[in-house]
């Protein structure tokens, strides 16, 4: 039987990461609310006329001397479209990732060694590396989802990088009413995992915002801590990363 007491946690991420989260949450005495408020939508793969430059860009994957995954998702799709108009990456290309989840599936996937920051999961981390210190001349191809922030291609152009975007996915906003968000939190909600600025947006959107702005809000990196405050949001938690482990590590000490 259910304690009386269980902890309620809100988890927003995509439909596609929920079942192993929500599954971590109840393995430790938390009981997950899934509400995935973005939806991953690939770029159609079967329809290259829809996105010749992406096409090109994979047919020439040769032409790149680095590429960075910035998330599994983009790995998982980008594995995809590698199979599709290529069939592998280069031996001679260097293979970085966004945090060791990001890594992970590239390696599992690809089957090559990946770099990734030894220090922490962000854009900004993996600009620390020494193999970016200095970029120029070199082509670089970063997988990842279509908009989002520029910095990091920013940065590596100002390093003196030539940089292309394959944007192999779009992120997708939910349209949530009000007659969905009542019944959860008429309920105490204790607190709410929030992974991208896109999401903590989208929460000060709602009707509810008043009530969820009172509710602690995990996010994975200073930057969002930041942005989330930003945006009202009074309790604000910093889980050093997106990774299962540091999430559930910040939300069991509620």
């Amino acid at each position: 039987m259910k304690s009386k007491n269980l902890k309620r946690i809100l988890v927003t991420r995509p439909l596609e990461g929920q079942s192993i989260l929500c599954q971590a949450l109840s393995d430790v005495g938390i009981s997950p609310i899934s509400l995935p408020l973005i939806k991953i939508v690939p770029t159609p793969i079967e329809k290259p006329e829809g996105s010749p430059v992406l096409v090109e860009n994979i047919r020439k994957l040769n032409k790149y001397d680095t590429l960075i995954f910035i998330s599994p998702t983009a790995a998982r799709i980008g594995f995809k479209w590698v199979k599709k108009y290529w069939s592998i990456i280069p031996s001679g290309s260097k293979n970085l990732a966004i945090g060791p989840s990001t890594a992970r599936t590239v390696e599992s996937l690809f089957g090559y060694i990946v770099e990734k920051s030894s220090v922490g999961m962000t854009s900004e981390d993996l600009l620390d590396i020494p193999y970016l210190s200095d970029v120029g001349g070199k082509n670089i191809g970063i997988f990842r989802g279509l908009a989002g922030r520029h910095f990091l291609r920013d940065e590596l152009v100002n390093r003196g990088g030539i940089v292309d975007y394959l944007e192999v996915y779009k992120r997708q906003k939910r349209k949530i009413s009000t007659e969905e968000l009542v019944p959860i939190f008429s309920k105490k909600v204790d607190g709410i995992i929030c992974l991208s600025g896109e999401v903590a947006e989208l929460l000060s959107s709602f009707p509810l915002n008043f009530a969820m702005r009172e509710v602690p809000l995990y996010v994975p990196s200073v930057r969002l801590v930041r942005f989330a405050v930003g945006l009202g949001f009074t309790k604000v938690v910093n889980t050093n990363g997106a990774e299962i482990k540091n999430i559930l590590a910040s939300v069991s000490n509620l």
